[in-house]
């Protein structure tokens, strides 16, 4: 039994094959072919994200809001599918967070010269020394990370604590026992 094909039906193979053609007839109508060099393919439409592929010395740009998502042009040794690009997983990066505050006694009395150490779950360590009137800052934390505090001061003893740090943080105040 033979098909019928419909005057829409043709109409759509022939639109889907437009934008293949269009670059045919666009590279033939220079009268040669390009080879070698570095090519790149570029459209413009208005839409939210994109993507981008790349091989050898070819470039194509693309964005997820094309309206022709799923089909694949072909030609030669190259296939184009078009539309809906998913861009690479893009890896969190963790801000870097500032804790400060002061080191003080059990009385409330600033201690200086105290050392106060950060260290990370990787074993990286961040330390600084109180001043005068006990103050400290510990720069270059990693937000989302988890430290354990360690304070070394003459004449007194603290207790390791760990804290949490999501974001910067002052008048984090470390007490001794």
């Amino acid at each position: 039994m033979s098909r019928h094909i419909v005057p829409e039906e043709k109409l759509m193979k022939k639109i889907a094959a437009l934008p293949f053609i269009l670059v045919i007839l666009c590279f033939s109508s220079f009268g040669q072919v390009a080879t070698g060099g570095t090519f790149s393919l570029d459209q413009s439409v208005i839409a939210g994200g994109g993507g981008s592929s790349t091989g050898g010395t070819f470039s194509l740009t693309g964005t997820v809001g094309q309206d022709a998502a799923g089909t694949t042009s072909t030609g030669g040794s190259f296939a184009l599918t078009d539309g809906f690009w998913q861009a690479a997983a893009l890896a969190p990066t963790a801000a870097e967070v500032t804790v400060g505050g002061r080191v003080l006694s059990s009385l409330n009395a600033a201690i200086p010269r105290a050392i106060v150490t950060f260290t990370g779950a990787d074993g990286v360590t961040h330390a600084a020394v109180t001043n005068n009137f006990g103050f400290y800052t510990i720069t270059g934390l990693q937000a989302g990370q988890t430290y354990l505090i360690t304070v070394s001061a003459r004449r007194y003893i603290f207790a390791p604590q760990a804290v949490s740090v999501v974001d910067n943080l002052t008048g984090y105040d470390l007490r001794m026992l």
